[in-house]
């Protein structure tokens, strides 16, 4: 008898969970009914913890010597292309860990996947729904506490410095998003994303460094939406670790922080304070 022939991949997901312990952490979505109906897919989970239960992933556990466990998880976002595993996929979706393929989204996920094949670009993103540009966006970063003051400063002067910076870059929300890992445009526009982003010199969050790069490089994503009904993504709250991403305002439970003193700001009055975030 002939061996049935083994099914060729079409998509890849691709999310990553890095901390100091599986107990504070995202939980990740337990994809293994959605691996069964759907063997063209694969997924990788990338992680720093060997010990997390990761039930239908294939589990990468790979470390860096980043202070930052979230720029740990960013490597897997934004460069996880640089592995060969990866770039067997044809086309790759990321998603946050606490987020999972709709259980009906196979349709609409093979189209975006078309789609993103025949983009020059190989890039596919959601609007963010809120709009503005980079500065507006870390208004809400502040206003959500999302990263710390300094940290939000010291991204907003470098961004100003730069000669081809402009505001009206449009922000994408990066909780997930479509890629080819072999598109060139797409390798450089992450590559120069990840060269600045990597030095940890500035605001954690992903999105307003994210609109200035794909303004730089020109790159226009496929449009994608997660309407109901058969959206792409379900999103599974209950399980977000890091006191749901929140983490100015939970400051001894933040995994990104390595020292953290509390100091009183005048600007502020007397009542409040603010983080400082100090280097080893």
């Amino acid at each position: 008898d002939e061996l049935p022939k083994p099914i060729a991949t079409e998509v890849c997901f691709v999310t990553a969970i890095y901390g100091s312990s599986p107990l504070s952490s995202d939980t990740p979505y337990d994809v293994t009914s959605l691996r069964e109906s759907n063997p063209s897919y694969k997924f990788f989970l990338y992680t720093n913890m060997s010990e997390l239960d990761a039930p239908g992933w294939i589990k990468v556990v790979k470390t860096f010597d980043f202070r930052r466990s979230v720029t740990q998880s960013r490597w897997a976002k934004f460069m996880g292309w640089k592995d060969q595993q990866i770039r067997d996929c044809p086309v790759v979706f990321y998603h946050d860990a606490w987020q999972s393929p709709g259980m009906e989204s196979r349709a609409n996920i093979l189209d975006v996947a078309r789609r993103i094949k025949e983009s020059p670009y190989g890039l596919a993103q959601k609007k963010h729904p809120l709009g503005g540009g980079v500065m507006e966006e870390f208004e809400r970063v502040r206003e959500k506490n999302k990263d710390i003051i300094m940290n939000v400063e010291a991204s907003t002067s470098w961004l100003n410095a730069q000669p081809d910076f402009s505001n009206d870059c449009v922000v994408w929300e990066n909780d997930f998003f479509g890629y080819d890992p072999n598109n060139r445009h797409f390798q450089r526009v992450t590559q120069f994303f990840w060269d600045h982003y990597s030095r940890e010199i500035d605001s954690w969050r992903d999105q307003p460094l994210w609109c200035h790069a794909i303004r730089k490089f020109g790159i226009s994503p496929v449009l994608m939406t997660n309407r109901q009904p058969n959206a792409l993504f379900d999103r599974h709250k209950e399980l977000k670790g890091h006191h749901s991403h929140t983490y100015a305002g939970n400051l001894d439970k933040a995994p990104e922080l390595d020292v953290i003193f509390i100091v009183k700001d005048k600007s502020l009055g007397s009542a409040q304070a603010r983080a400082v975030l100090v280097s080893e």
